[in-house]
């Protein structure tokens, strides 16, 4: 496993050799102002000023500052020293750039072949050990295991610890490994007599042994909590636009039309034909031709505003199938969700020290 800090400045020196520079600005957050200004002198190319400045910078963190920040100033003036020619210089500022982040890297598809090479000589002949443990995780305590990476600077022995503080419980058996440039080591919440990792404070110390004596160490405090899982989500219904219609409108019925018309036409002339003449009045006429018409409208209605609705059963079954598919998914969820609430979890989060 390599881990490679990506730097996007160039500096332009000799015959045109250029520099990558480290992270960009947007992947950083928010760095702090006297970096950032820095970072602009060496896009400019000013780097006299920017190594100027990151030395301000440098001797002006506090000793709680980040390792990120001090590492960052460090390679970026590192950098620019070596565009200069100020190779001891560079050598010294990549020195401890990897001594607060072992794990840094230089991609040599990404940066310049020289300094990638200066890099990786200064990286060689310094003794440095990291620990990167991750920031929060809930464990099963019966099967979970915990991955933690480490990074040394040369091959060697590293030596891991779970020390517990503040009687959090015993010290587990360490775990023992070689290391060539970096690797991830998991381990088990319950020990090998199945005794849980117990609540409580902890360190995780990383102790690496090297050729002809070199020794470096390495810690990070962690806090072991008791906890639930967290449940999941139901999913929500599927939108309506994939449902497909189940019905479609049928053709107009011509029969239904002539229905009408003519129970209207008969409506009207069947009292006219029928009627005796001395009762056959200009009201009796009109009302006669009225319920005609009104049959006869009622008859074109139903022709246009009744067409017959076709069921469509393979679009009914689809519908049908899409709705159980749902409604299994979040049966599956409300198994895993009472499932999950009744183990016990173990949450491990790294904590600042005080």
């Amino acid at each position: 496993m390599r881990i490679v800090l990506l730097l996007p400045i160039a500096i332009v020196i000799g015959l045109g050799s250029s520099v990558a520079g480290v992270r960009p600005l947007a992947a950083q957050g928010t760095p702090e102002p006297p970096l950032a200004r820095a970072v602009a002198m060496l896009d400019a190319t000013e780097p006299e000023r920017a190594i100027e400045l990151l030395r301000q910078l440098l001797l002006g963190l506090p000793p709680a500052a980040p390792s990120a920040l001090r590492s960052e100033a460090h390679l970026r003036l590192a950098a620019a020293s070596w565009s200069l020619g100020f190779l001891d210089s560079a050598a010294a500022h990549f020195q401890a750039a990897v001594r607060e982040d072992a794990f840094l890297r230089l991609d040599p598809d990404v940066y310049n072949p020289e300094l990638v090479l200066a890099f990786r000589a200064s990286r060689r002949a310094i003794v440095a050990v990291g620990v990167r443990p991750p920031p929060d995780t809930l464990l099963d305590t019966r099967t979970g295991r915990w991955p933690v990476a480490v990074a040394v600077s040369q091959p060697g022995q590293v030596r891991l610890r779970l020390v517990p503080s503040g009687g959090a419980g015993g010290e587990r058996p360490p775990t023992v490994l070689v290391v060539d440039s970096s690797a991830t080591v998991s381990f088990p919440v319950a020990a090998a007599d199945g005794v849980e990792l117990a609540s409580g404070q902890y360190r995780l110390v990383v102790e690496y042994a090297g050729s002809a004596g070199a020794a470096a160490r390495s810690e990070a405090s962690l806090e072991v909590a008791q906890s639930t899982a967290d449940t999941l989500v139901y999913e929500a219904p599927p939108p309506d636009s994939l449902f497909r219609l189940e019905f479609r409108w049928g053709p107009r019925s011509r029969g239904t039309l002539l229905r009408g018309v003519g129970v209207g036409v008969g409506a009207a002339a069947i009292p006219l034909l029928l009627g005796q003449n001395q009762l056959r009045t200009s009201g009796t006429t009109s009302r006669a031709l009225l319920v005609g018409a009104t049959v006869s409208v009622a008859g074109l209605a139903a022709y246009f505003f009744g067409r017959p609705r076709q069921r469509l059963p393979e679009n009914i079954e689809y519908n049908r199938a899409l709705r159980s598919a749902w409604e299994e998914r979040n049966r599956s969820i409300a198994a895993t969700n009472a499932a999950r609430r009744g183990a016990l979890m173990l949450r491990v989060r790294v904590v600042r020290e005080p």
